[in-house]
């Protein structure tokens, strides 16, 4: 009985051991990954970006399980003039075709890229945010 406590005691400590075996060992970066969606912040009127992240693990100490970092950087992403869209002095919303959720703000004569609060939906006809069950009357 012994025996299999002092096995399963050194077996646990491999497990724990195992990733990381000399402090500040880093490990490769991932490819970057746009956060959150692929949408630029602009649908038009100039120049937008994307967020993007990539992560990596590290070792903190020589046991245990290293930890994630991570960098962010935003890409530019050029987008047409708005034109007819968003006319001059006009401020007004569009709806996102790809995201329930997402919709552009006209301002300044370009579209940006906005967000509805958790749980809610783009009410075109509302022109607001508002519960799934309130657009769909």
């Amino acid at each position: 009985m012994l025996l299999a406590c002092v096995v399963l005691v050194m077996m646990l400590s491999m497990s724990v051991t195992e990733g990381c075996t000399e402090v500040g060992r880093a490990f490769y970066w991932s490819r970057w990954d746009p956060m959150g969606y692929f949408d630029c912040s602009l649908l038009c009127g100039g120049e937008g970006f994307i967020k993007q992240h990539r992560v990596r693990a590290r070792c903190l100490s020589n046991v245990g399980s290293p930890i994630d970092e991570y960098e962010h950087r935003n890409i530019t992403c050029d987008r047409p003039p708005c034109g007819d869209l968003c006319p001059p002095g006009v401020n007004k919303f569009l709806p996102n075709r790809w995201h329930s959720q997402r919709f552009y703000q006209c301002a300044n004569e370009k579209a940006y890229l906005m967000s509805c609060p958790r749980k809610t939906v783009w009410a075109q006809k509302l022109q607001r945010c508002a519960w799934p069950w309130e657009v769909q009357q």
